[in-house]
């Protein structure tokens, strides 16, 4: 499985690009966000979903 983060620092900023190259790339999950620097939440909610499927792979 393909894992692809798209991320941008400011709520005016476009993600699109960033989604469109990850696709194109085959990407099976994206996770994305528009953070102020303050926080990473998308990426907090990746670590634990990358974990799980690390878990179930290795079962």
């Amino acid at each position: 499985m393909r894992v692809g983060y798209a991320q941008v620092s400011s709520a005016d900023q476009n993600l699109a690009r960033q989604v469109t190259q990850l696709h194109q790339a085959k990407v099976d999950k994206i996770f994305q966000e528009k953070v102020s620097g303050k926080t990473d939440e998308e990426l907090e909610a990746y670590l634990p979903w990358a974990k799980a499927v690390q878990q179930s792979c290795a079962a």
